[in-house]
């Protein structure tokens, strides 16, 4: 199972983020455990630089504006993050 953990502040672009990956965990067949936190000391701790960012197995794999489907498919079929 894959911990996913979408920070930001609640706007539309983390919405659709947490919209996005679950979306293609569902198609992948993934079983994901997903989060949203606007938790301002976890943005500090993962040094985020825009939002959303988006965390992975306790791994920054993303920040700033939307995921692409490639990010999405690689992060929830690889056992690195």
């Amino acid at each position: 199972m894959k911990h996913i953990m979408v920070l930001g502040s609640g706007c539309k672009s983390c919405k659709t983020t947490c919209d996005l990956i679950e979306m293609h965990a569902e198609r992948l067949g993934v079983e994901i455990d997903l989060h949203h936190s606007g938790d301002p000391d976890l943005m500090r701790r993962y040094q985020m630089r825009s939002m959303p960012g988006v965390v992975v197995d306790h791994t920054l794999v993303h920040c700033g504006g939307l995921p692409d489907q490639e990010d999405i498919e690689a992060w929830l079929q690889d056992d690195a993050c």
